[in-house]
């Protein structure tokens, strides 16, 4: 396992380089094994989106998604870590910040749909099931819905 020093966690425009770059990452990873349409990666509604990005030499490595919801209520979503620097703590650096962005937003709760193998990482940061697992609507993937209360004394 290589550690990679000079990386650095940002939010990112919509539409930037980046974000493309955070697009190709995600289309990659969740979608083209299901062969669907490049566009699913590209919503103009995620333009309302906060967009954070771990850069190494200004290249996406990791990304993620805070949605504002309802009453105080922001979900996560669009987790992913490029396969080559999986298991580095990327994805709880992404993670950990999006937690924070959304406390600096007002936000009571968060909200995320978990694909079923991931369970475990999110509730290392208090995260809880919620409700019975589902398929994805785009991809059939088993996911299941995780809360998590921001008043809790957890991280």
């Amino acid at each position: 396992m290589r550690i990679i020093k000079e990386s650095k966690i940002e939010l990112i425009n919509y539409n930037s380089e980046e974000f493309q770059q955070a697009c190709q990452l995600r289309y990659e990873l969740f979608y083209a094994e299901h062969s669907l349409p490049w566009h699913i990666v590209q919503d103009e509604s995620q333009a309302e989106y906060f967009h954070a990005a771990i850069l190494i030499k200004n290249s996406v490595v990791a990304y993620g998604q805070l949605v504002p919801q309802n009453n105080s209520v922001y979900k996560i979503s669009q987790m992913v870590v490029k396969p080559s620097y999986q298991g580095q703590n990327f994805g709880s650096r992404i993670l950990l910040f999006l937690i924070e962005q959304a406390k600096k937003e007002g936000a009571i709760a968060l909200t995320l749909n978990a694909r079923t193998t991931a369970v475990g990482f999110y509730q290392k940061f208090g995260f809880q099931t919620h409700g019975t697992q589902f398929p994805s609507s785009t991809t059939g993937v088993p996911h299941i819905t995780m809360n998590r209360n921001l008043s809790s004394s957890l991280l």
